[in-house]
Parts: structure tokens; sequence; C-alpha cells
């Protein structure tokens, strides 16, 4: 089962989460993929000693504070950028030409330099230089941010939501805020009210921030045979629910459906988890009001694309662009599975 977790430039989202949701996304799936900063991070970490000028340039603000690079600054590295392009250009250079083609080098080898340090700086803040392995592994996808100042950077997210809509062995993965934005009823509630969508708290992990490349591995095989059976099932679930149309009419037999397809799994698998060699070691570490719980949302396929409307990843007409372009596959009124995580007391001990 894979899932997605996609944020922008604009979102309003806690960028800390993005952080936060990885080792557990590693964890509970078998492909993660990250249209995200953490994402992004990585991904100019492990090319940054070869990216060209022309992309180099407008990636400084991501990597320098205010006072570093002021728009001063820029408008002077741009136009120096621009000078020396010209001169490469020049078929029999002058001692000048070179001149200045060399220190724009020297220049940008040291400005290359100090950005791979604040990256790096960046990733070990936010414990993950250890998760570069699964990147390089791609057990966790990368992609980029629509970082670049493009009147069309909105188009970037359309395919992006879009495929892990329709796609049923793909699970989008939501910010905690979706529990603020929406109104939900839990699966094992007799509420019959219409609400946002239906919440499925499954399985709690303790705080994951210090667990190493190798104890993150090492308990990522474990929980692949621990989970084998129920992501089986979910991928079911959700070819299920699709032809099921997410109203206050079908609530109790949506209902029906998840409790008697997924309830079973739940006590089984986190006796599981709670005897998985490095997350017992981390429970004994943390006291049990600090942890993760991985949550399930049972909502329609509108209202997938109204939290990244909500949250501003996408602009009102992008999602409904994306509306549009859904409704040519499937009815907005299907009933579709994201994922979430609660996280307590605070994402914030990520750093910590």
């Amino acid at each position: 089962m894979k899932t997605h977790y996609i944020i922008s430039t604009e979102s309003d989202i806690n960028l800390i989460n993005d952080a936060a949701y990885i080792r557990p996304n590693l964890l509970f799936f078998d492909h993660l993929k990250n249209s995200s900063y953490c994402a992004f991070h990585i991904m100019i970490y492990r090319a940054i000693d070869d990216i060209e000028y022309e992309y180099l340039l407008p990636l400084t603000p991501f990597y320098f504070n205010h006072e570093a690079v002021t728009e001063e600054y820029m408008e002077q590295l741009f136009s120096y950028f621009k000078k020396y392009k010209q001169i490469l250009k020049i078929p029999h250079k002058n001692q000048l030409q070179m001149r200045v083609i060399l220190t724009f080098r020297n220049t940008m080898s040291q400005h290359r330099k100090g950005m791979k340090e604040n990256i790096t700086y960046l990733l070990n803040l936010y414990n993950l230089m250890e998760l570069v392995n699964f990147a390089e592994e791609e057990t966790w996808e990368l992609d980029f941010l629509d970082f670049m100042d493009d009147s069309n950077h909105e188009d970037y997210y359309i395919p992006k939501i879009v495929d892990s809509i329709l796609d049923i062995e793909e699970i989008l993965s939501f910010d905690n805020c979706v529990d603020e934005l929406f109104s939900h009823t839990l699966l094992t509630s007799n509420q019959n009210k219409t609400t946002d969508f239906i919440k499925i708290p499954l399985w709690k992990l303790p705080p994951l921030h210090q667990m190493t490349n190798a104890q993150l591995t090492y308990t990522s095989k474990e929980f692949k045979s621990i989970l084998a059976d129920f992501q089986k099932q979910l991928v079911l679930l959700s070819a299920d629910l699709l032809k099921t149309t997410f109203s206050e009419k079908n609530g109790s037999l949506i209902k029906e459906k998840c409790a008697d397809q997924l309830l079973h799994f739940v006590q089984p698998i986190q006796t599981s988890i709670n005897d998985s060699l490095y997350i017992s070691q981390y429970k004994n570490k943390f006291s049990t009001t600090e942890g993760i719980t991985l949550c399930l949302g049972i909502t329609s396929a509108a209202n997938l694309v109204n939290y990244f409307e909500k949250t501003s990843v996408v602009k009102p007409y992008v999602a409904s662009e994306i509306k549009q372009q859904l409704s040519r596959h499937i009815d907005l009124s299907s009933t579709h599975i994201f994922a979430y995580y609660e996280i307590y007391p605070s994402p914030e001990t990520i750093t910590n």
C-alpha cells in the first residue's frame, strides 16, 4: 500500500508535521511519496554538488536567512550570472573576461558550500539525515515543490492529486489539521448526523524522531509482515467503497463495511507493534501521554479535494479543475479512504 503526502510553498500546514510523519509512514506503508519540504530538502542535498547555476540561484532564499540574502544581493547575483553567461558565448575571451568567469565560479562555489551546510543543518534539526538511505533505495519517493516563480505553477498539483485519488492502492496522507477543518464522527459512534468524514483511530506508536536508519530499516521489515493482511484488506475495502456514495443515507452501510473489514485487525496488530524490538524500547523512553496514532478517514472524493483547498495547497480554481478531471473517471460523491496522524503532545518534540 502506498501513501502520498502533499503540501506546497503556499500551504497553511505545519511544516514540522511533514518531518514527524515520515518515520511512521515508512513503517505503516510499503511505499511513501512526499511532495513536500522534507522531500525537497533531501533532493537538493543529494544533488547540490551538480545543480546548475540557473537552478541553484532560485533556491538561495530557501537556505539563507533574510539578513544574509537581501533582495539587493539576489539582484546582484542574478545580474552577475547574466553577465557570466554572455561572456561564456564569446569565442576569444580577454583577460578581464576570464577573470569575471573565474570570480563568478569561485563566488558560486562558496555559495554552494554555504547552501549545503545550511541544508545539512536543516536535515539534522528535523532528524532527516537518517532517512536519506530510504530515498536512495526508493522506498521513499521524493518530489519537488512548486518553488519556481511560474505563473502556471498551480497546475503542478493537478495530476498529483488526481492520480492519487484514482489509484485505489494509494492513500493520501493528510495533516492533523483535518480534525479542525472538517467535522467527523467516530466509526464506533452511533451518531447518525451528517459529518465530513468518518474517523477510524488505529495504532499508537511512541515518538520516533530519534529512531536511527538501522532501527527504522529493521522495524519496517517487521511491520511488513505484521501489516500484510491488513493492507490487502484495505485495498479491497477501497475498491468496494468506491461503488458507494458518501452520504447520510449510506452512513450506516459505510460504517458497517469498515467495521467488518478493519476492526478485527486493530488489537492484534497493536499487540504485535508493542512487542516489536525497537518500538518496545522507545515506549519505555517516553510517557504514555506522548506518541503518534495512525487514523484513517472515510470521506467523499470531493472532500479530499476540499482539504487541499482549505489548507491552501491549491487555489480554488485549481481545486475546481481537479474536481472536473476527477468527474470524468469517478463520481465526486464516491467514498474514499485517507490517512493522517494524531501527534501528542506536540509535533515540536521531533526537534528535541
